[in-house]
Order: C-alpha cells, then structure tokens, then sequence
C-alpha cells in the first residue's frame, strides 16, 4: 500500500518540473538582464519585449514567462520615462523574482527634460516624483530663459486656493 503513495509522489514532483522546464523563455538568475533563459538551457537575446512600447517607455524590458516585466536598473535607464521624468530607479516590489517598476531617483530628475525644460529637478521622495525644489530650479530651466518664469512659488489653482505644489512663475 505504501508503494503507490510514493510513485504518486514522484509522479506529481516530475510533472511539476517539467511544467517549470517548458513554455516561454524566462529570465532567471543564469542569464543577465537583456537575456532570457530558453528551454534548452542557453541564454539568448530577449527579443519579445524589447519592442514594445511597455519597453520604449516604461522600462518593461525582460521576459519573465509571457511577460514584459522591469528586471533590472538598465531596464529603466533606457526608458523614455527616466529620460523626460527622471524615472531611472528600479524598486523591487516582488523580492523573491527581483522584478518592479522605475521609480524616479535624484539623478534621474536632475538629468531628466523635466529639469532641463520646467525646473522639476529635485526629488520628492514622499510621492516618488521630481518637482519644482527652489528658485535654483526654476533658474537654470528653459521656462525660465524662453518665457521668464523663473521663481518657485505655489500656483494659484482653478478653484481659487493655492497648490501644495512649486512651480516655476513669472512673478513681476
């Protein structure tokens, strides 16, 4: 009577490694980032994600499984949205796959055309995005050379009250 329950055992343990051997590329710890893990074993360039749009703007560059995921700091390096606003970090939010989302970083935002262009060149790390720090901001960005906006100050809002938020203004 024991006999079956252990080949019943090792009959489901054998199913589910072959599950986990077949299917998509993954990417996996054998293999960098750019790379994904084919059945066979060898590592080979991840041409499924890389284009798409998810890649070109979010960082959602790595195959894992059938998936587009954010996999690694390149990942979001390459990403349109580290180059406009700064979201140049990788947050893990699933340790044990080490996969995420790009965050901005203060280098991100310092290096991002939202600096260059409207003086969002510091980070704040309460909400995770660049904004508007100071007047140093506002004086080194094009707002301020094209259209003179070039003090910080919390904007007036349709409704009359004030943002919590900086912006770069022209205050005569």
């Amino acid at each position: 009577m024991r006999r079956p329950r252990i080949s019943l055992a090792w009959g489901v343990a054998l199913c589910a490694l072959f599950a986990l051997s077949c299917g998509a590329a993954q990417r996996g710890p054998a293999c960098i980032p750019g790379y994904a893990l084919m059945p066979s074993g060898s590592c080979e360039p991840d041409e499924q994600c890389h284009p798409t749009d998810e890649c070109r703007t979010r960082g959602m560059c790595t195959t894992w499984g059938d998936q587009c995921v954010v996999a690694s700091e390149r990942d979001c390096v390459q990403s349109e949205n580290c180059r406009n606003f700064g979201a140049c970090a990788l947050v893990v939010q699933h340790a044990s796959y080490q996969v995420g989302t790009c965050r901005a970083s203060a280098d991100g935002c310092a290096s991002s055309t939202a600096c260059a262009d409207y003086g969002r060149c510091t980070l704040d790390r309460s909400s995770g995005t660049c904004v508007v720090g100071g007047d140093e901001d506002c004086a080194n960005a094009r707002i301020c050379r094209d259209e003179k906006k070039c003090t910080a100050a919390r904007f007036q809002k349709a409704d009359g009250c004030r943002s919590s938020v900086l912006a770069c203004q022209f205050i005569p």
